[in-house]
């Protein structure tokens, strides 16, 4: 089944991976260490360069797999996929001591069909193998717990601090997870719940496993960057941090439910608390009443759960307030946490040991989740499928999308699917000169498809000017050393724009006056070019 659904995105879907993960594994293999392309603004010189926007965990896992004979953008994919289908046995794995088996495979089902999972997970995304190292992870932390005095046990530890480790060299939010774990460990002791003499060596094994890979890392960061966390993005979306708390909260809901209205309801604070509020008083009231009743597990788990979800979302919060963030791709990031709330729901209440009562309940609501799940995955596939109709009716992209824009808010992924299958695109742009610098609007799906550096560019068509003199001051020492390119490609942007279907005309009459010759055209491109200056000639000694 999961092979079928992923033929089935990947004859819709095309992934651009924006940031290039696959990048570091080509560049490591061709000797340029583990780099790949600059934002936009960056260092003019190069065409590669380490990255703070993440560790390089992924890339180095990509490169393991050329090694299998993988081309490294076949790689990230594989990757993925074999995570996605690990994720849901992994979980049934965790939660069978703490659920029992019927209720661990309901709650696989619904992160199996949960939409962030289907969005993401076919992707070579970091979410999906971060996902699976940490409850991995936490696989062998929870079945560990429930016979910590030999010493064999406790030595298992030590491979669930590695894969942590693993995990944080993925994705910098892994200090979430482990932090999480300490201090539920810390507190478990703290409240008396298990001697504190055996806490303690739990973490100590723990950290000796993942101390060896988070000391690298830090070394390496402080080498290249001089900070041992340098990660942030610093360019795209900045909000409020009531704002970003209400979008990912909207994540959270749509992620969850699979429904948008729901998830609307971040925006509706007082309907939002009125449901809410209730539920967690319930929640808090019912794990007071029975908290001696609980076993270890149970209440380690509880409040890890707690304190995860808690702490990558307010990760999140802050990337998104301070760092930039596409708002768009929080359902993406709070894949490796949402999965949390119904498995936590059920072991607070104790499912697996109440009555009839209960245990319907709670298998209703997972037919309920798993039901809203599935009718988000049909729509999506339904809307692509007719996005993708009206494409295939015309070879000029934007102007073939004009009837649907005020159907569909966004086209991006559709549009990107067919800059793919264009081969005028990829020849044209493999075809300029190595020496050049090239920017884009759409940089990452270029690097995808022609291997070449192409640095994304923040292009706002519907500030078209603003934009274009943006590109005129980065081209102006960019020319002192080596040619400049700026590539323009049909986006979801420009068809939603008032220059629309006249896109290539309007950036030309602006770009041309400034020093810019159109280098190549076809219906779904254009290139502007700025040549590099000829250094002045000497002055030449005057004769009589």
């Amino acid at each position: 089944m999961v092979l079928q659904l992923t033929a089935l995105i990947d004859s819709i879907r095309f992934y651009p991976s924006n940031d290039s993960y696959y990048e570091e594994a080509q560049n490591f293999i061709k000797g340029r260490g583990l780099t790949r392309t600059p934002w936009a603004t960056k260092n003019y010189t190069v065409d590669y360069e380490p990255t703070i926007y993440q560790p390089p965990g992924y890339g180095i896992l990509i490169y393991l797999t050329t090694q299998f004979g993988l081309a490294p953008n076949v790689g990230d994919l594989w990757i993925s996929r074999i995570s996605w289908i690990l994720t849901p046995p992994t979980l049934v794995f965790i939660l069978r001591p703490l659920l029992g088996l019927p209720f661990s495979i309901l709650s696989a089902a619904i992160i199996a069909s949960a939409p962030s999972v289907y969005l993401v997970s076919p992707a070579p995304l970091t979410e999906p193998v971060y996902s699976f190292l940490i409850l991995f992870s936490l696989s062998i932390t929870i079945r560990s717990l429930q016979n910590i005095d030999t010493p064999e046990t406790l030595k298992k530890f030590i491979l669930s601090g590695l894969i942590a480790g693993v995990a944080y060299a993925v994705r910098n939010v892994g200090l979430a997870y482990f932090l999480s774990l300490f201090s539920a460990l810390i507190l478990l002791a703290a409240l008396r719940q298990h001697p504190l003499k055996n806490i303690a060596r739990i973490c100590g094994y723990f950290l000796f496993g993942l101390t060896p890979i988070v000391v690298a890392l830090f070394w390496r960061n402080i080498t290249l960057f001089g900070e041992a966390l340098p990660y942030k993005v610093n360019q795209g979306y900045f909000s409020p941090p009531i704002v970003s708390l209400r979008v990912l909260i909207e994540a959270i809901l749509l992620d969850i439910s699979g429904s948008r209205e729901i998830s609307m309801l971040a925006w509706d604070f007082f309907r939002f608390i009125s449901i809410t509020l209730p539920l967690a008083v319930l929640i808090l009231y019912f794990g007071r009443q029975h908290w001696l009743r609980y076993n270890l597990t149970e209440k380690f788990f509880i409040i890890f759960s707690a304190l995860l979800f808690a702490s990558s979302s307010g990760m999140l919060v802050i990337a998104h307030t301070y760092h930039g963030l596409d708002p768009g791709d929080l359902i993406r990031h709070v894949s490796p946490f949402s999965w949390i709330f119904f498995p936590l729901l059920l072991v607070v209440f104790r499912v697996k040991t109440q009555g009839l009562y209960y245990k319907t309940g709670a298998v209703i609501i997972g037919i309920i989740m798993i039901t809203g799940h599935l009718y988000f995955i049909n729509y999506d596939i339904k809307k692509t499928k007719d996005i993708l109709r009206y494409l295939n009716r015309s070879s000029d992209i934007i102007a073939a999308v004009q009837p649907i824009t005020a159907k569909y808010k966004i086209l991006s992924n559709e549009i990107n699917f067919k800059i793919a299958q264009d081969p005028a695109i990829a020849k044209i742009v493999s075809d300029l000169p190595e020496e050049a610098l090239l920017i884009s609007n759409v940089g990452g799906s270029l690097r995808r498809v022609t291997g070449r550096p192409v640095r994304t560019l923040d292009f706002n068509a519907r500030n078209l000017e603003k934009s274009l003199l943006d590109v005129i001051e980065m081209s102006n020492p960019v020319i002192a050393v080596r040619p400049f390119y700026f590539i323009v490609l049909p986006s979801n942007d420009i068809a939603r724009s008032p220059i629309n279907i006249h896109w290539q005309e309007k950036i030309a009459d602006i770009l041309i006056p400034h020093g810019f010759s159109v280098a190549a055209q076809n219906t779904n491109i254009i290139v502007f070019a700025r040549p590099k200056l000829l250094p002045p000639l000497a002055n030449s000694q005057e004769t009589l």
